[in-house]
């Protein structure tokens, strides 16, 4: 089931290890693209493994903690939007912030092609069909 993939997936961010690649494969294809163009913090664009340990590098820079807590996860066929809350402690600063996010996740093979984070829930949620 692909909403398992994507809970594993947020799972692994959660556990705040550092990724392997052959854990990555795990829940990801080795072409995932990773898509934050629509973040305000932490904006961009970031291919593969290699890029998506550069953006775990930045978070890491940014803030002493950072999670994606899941709340709610749909799927429909290929498409699985979870329903987040963002969770993070600023590096240095302390500052603590916890906002309502998606993650619009598109398939292929039974592992994630592409991954995109969406601050409008209501958007995310067409994505499948609600």
């Amino acid at each position: 089931m692909n909403a398992d993939v994507v809970r594993i997936a947020l799972a692994e961010w959660n556990a705040g290890r550092e990724l392997t690649e052959e854990a990555f494969a795990e829940f990801a294809r080795p072409d995932m693209v990773l898509d934050l163009t629509a973040n305000v913090l932490n904006p961009g664009t970031f291919e593969g493994f290699e890029g998506f340990r550069r953006f775990a590098d930045q978070v890491g820079e940014a803030w002493a903690e950072f999670r994606m807590e899941p709340e709610e996860v749909f799927e429909r066929g290929d498409v699985v939007v979870a329903l987040v809350r963002a969770v993070g402690t600023g590096q240095g600063s302390g500052v603590q912030i916890e906002a309502p996010v998606s993650v619009v996740c598109e398939m292929r093979g039974g592992r994630i092609s592409s991954l995109r984070v969406e601050p409008d829930r209501k958007a995310a949620l067409r994505a499948v069909g609600r």
